[in-house]
């Protein structure tokens, strides 16, 4: 089972073919994009696009006036030479006052900041659709930039955005992004690669996890990715587990090792349980015990009509990678991060 997640930024943006802002938000508009001239965002991007793609949220969602004037200001006494008295003269007085608020002081503890955004309602509306614009843009960044964003929004912005309109869109981007920074950890570095051809489209690569202490690895590859790999020596792969049998999943580290039936009571990765016989090789079988921590959970809500009801999806750390596994609900526990699974799946992998 393979699934890949998008985050698509116009379910959110609200692309709109027929904004029609009015001759004081365009003036808004033009000053804040003469002030930010020369600026740039992450992936390069003109810093003008993101108090625009603000003030484009807002419209979708019928706010008007003084809060398009405050996303297309927000950044401007943080990020430019933009003066309060030059926002009170073109905006008025109540997008002046919201963008002081939005403007960050220097040693402001996040706390405080949030604080005294939140009793301002336009400060507060526009602050919560820059979080979710901020948090689209970051798919541009590193996965340590994006690790760092998700952990300040989970930290200070889900409570902070509880009582705003935009809570669910806020929830659903926060999503997007943890499940992109999984499937980037999920990559891992293969070894000394072989591919033997199974069956119809498929084939077994076989190939070393690790450069310290290497472990042997043994997953079903389709022909498409096979045809990508090429005479390389080091493949970045993308690895998921269906469960084969004898899966587990135990509340914590505590019961893991308190099963006295289970024998492996560590971290794990083992390929070759069993062998195969292909083309007279006789090669470790594509099924592996592994062992690991339940690092994220994708829930149905994330993955619509790709999700089989009577699965769960969980990303499962081990041995310095992430493996994409599909757990039964006829486990009698439902799958949480700090979970410990283990067992015998097979295992797949893409490039």
């Amino acid at each position: 089972m393979q699934v890949t997640i998008t985050v698509e930024r116009g379910q959110l943006v609200g692309e709109t073919l027929n904004r029609k802002f009015s001759p004081s938000e365009k003036k808004a508009m033009q000053f804040a994009e003469l002030k930010h001239e020369g600026q740039k965002r992450i992936g390069g991007a003109d810093y003008i696009n993101h108090p625009i793609q603000v003030a484009e949220y807002l419209y979708d969602h019928g706010y008007r006036g003084k809060y398009v004037f405050t996303a297309f200001c927000h950044d401007l006494l943080e990020d430019t030479n933009a003066t309060e008295e030059e926002i009170f003269d073109l905006c008025g007085r109540f997008t002046r006052d919201a963008v002081k608020l939005l403007s960050k002081l220097e040693n402001q503890e996040t706390e405080q900041y949030l604080s005294e955004i939140k009793k301002n309602e336009v400060a507060y509306v526009v602050k919560v659709a820059d979080r979710i614009q901020n948090l689209l843009d970051s798919e541009f960044a590193d996965l340590e930039f994006r690790e760092k964003y998700v952990k300040e929004t989970e930290e200070y912005y889900l409570e902070f955005a509880k009582d705003s309109p935009f809570y669910r869109d806020l929830v659903r981007v926060l999503k997007c992004i943890k499940i992109q920074n999984m499937k980037e950890k999920n990559m891992v570095m293969i070894h000394s690669v072989e591919l033997f051809h199974m069956h119809e489209d498929f084939y077994v690569l076989l190939g070393y996890v690790l450069e310290e202490e290497p472990i042997l690895l043994s997953c079903l590859i389709h022909e498409d990715s096979a045809k990508c790999i090429g005479d390389a020596e080091r493949i970045p792969l993308e690895l998921y587990a269906i469960p084969k049998s004898d899966v587990k999943l135990y509340r914590d580290e505590r019961a893991y090792f308190e099963d006295s039936d289970n024998i492996f009571h560590h971290e794990s990765i083992a390929a070759g349980l069993k062998s195969i016989e292909i083309n007279d090789e006789v090669l470790p079988a594509p099924e592996s015990f592994l062992t690991g921590v339940v690092e994220g959970v994708i829930d149905s809500e994330m993955l619509g009509d790709a999700f089989d009801e009577n699965t769960y999806l969980v990303y499962v750390h081990l041995l310095g990678m992430t493996v994409l596994v599909e757990v039964s609900k006829n486990d009698i526990i439902e799958p949480a991060v700090g979970n410990i699974l283990s067992g015998i799946f097979d295992m797949y992998a893409r490039v």
